[in-house]
């Protein structure tokens, strides 16, 4: 009899955990137009603690892009040749200025959200002086024409500091297509080059 009430608990147990599990995996959120807003989002705990699944990242991801669910995941440095996040978007939402992307880093125990931003064509800039990443993106106005932001990277998420319309494209400006180039070819950006580029345009974002 005791052998049987063991076996019982053990089933239970077991059958409990075994829910849980399923109920993590296939985790569903409402949908959330805070990003299309441009609001502050109310964040599921297990984005803020860090120990997010890969599944539930893109449930997030995909009830806060409201497209038609053809969520895809891509990796981009925050670092120069050094730390990495995963950018995940919805196809469906792609514009020819570029796309939406939530933003997670990988933690020991899964992913926590960094943050929401857009961009057609993204990469890492140096740190700023506190150590906080900072990216630079070109987001499509035409094919002769976009816009340069610089972004920083803290704790309350992504910040664009400061933009620049440039014209690169075949019809477009010799000194922006090698603007364009500088930033998003094969070299490293340089701090000179953004302080060159975004100083020389002092726009500043709101």
């Amino acid at each position: 009899m005791l052998q049987m009430m063991m076996f019982r608990i053990v089933m239970l147990v077991s059958a409990g955990l075994l829910l849980s599990a399923c109920q993590r995996a296939a985790s569903v959120y409402p949908s959330d137009d805070s990003l299309r807003k441009g609001d502050v989002p109310r964040v599921p705990r297990e984005f803020q603690e860090g120990n997010a699944t890969i599944g539930q990242a893109k449930a997030w991801a995909n009830a806060r892009l409201m497209g038609n669910g053809s969520i895809v995941t891509e990796e981009h440095e925050l670092i120069p040749g050094g730390k990495r996040a995963l950018f995940i978007s919805d196809s469906s939402c792609a514009g020819t200025g570029g796309n939406s992307y939530v933003v997670f880093d990988r933690t020991k125990s899964g992913l926590r959200y960094l943050g929401d931003i857009d961009f057609a064509v993204c990469a890492a800039a140096p740190p700023d002086a506190s150590e906080n990443p900072r990216l630079v993106t070109y987001w499509h106005n035409s094919a002769s024409e976009g816009e340069l932001t610089l972004w920083r990277l803290t704790k309350s998420g992504f910040t664009a500091l400061k933009s620049a319309t440039i014209h690169p494209g075949d019809e477009g400006i010799d000194q922006d297509n090698r603007t364009f180039d500088a930033f998003f070819g094969s070299s490293p950006i340089a701090d000179a080059l953004v302080d060159a580029t975004f100083g020389r345009f002092a726009i500043t974002s709101n």
